[in-house]
């Protein structure tokens, strides 16, 4: 069996990732401490509204995800994400950065 193309749909990923395993990462890539306990901190106990026209929804917790908005989302996404490869066999990821 042959792969031609993976195709990926990020449009909700950053509302998606799991916070724990986020936190586990972190843990493998070095951090450690008060530097671990203040990114879960940073996760844990968020909420969100959403606007429409002039009318706002009631507070809802927030259970997975990053913080949209924030300049740390981002970073934190990527990292999630940085280890996709290890799911992929790599001569498909060859075969996919030659095309």
């Amino acid at each position: 069996m042959h792969i031609l193309a993976t195709f990926v749909d990020f449009s909700k990923a950053f509302d998606t990732l799991s916070r724990s395993k986020l936190l586990e990462m972190l843990e493998c890539y070095g951090e450690r401490g008060i530097v671990l306990k203040w990114f879960e901190d940073y996760l844990k106990d968020r909420k969100f509204v959403v606007k429409f026209e002039e009318s706002f929804s009631d507070e809802q917790p927030l259970k997975r995800g990053v913080p949209q908005g924030s300049a740390l989302g981002p970073k934190l996404f990527v990292l999630y994400v940085n280890d996709i490869n290890l799911l992929v066999p790599i001569n498909i990821i060859c075969l996919l950065m030659i095309l």
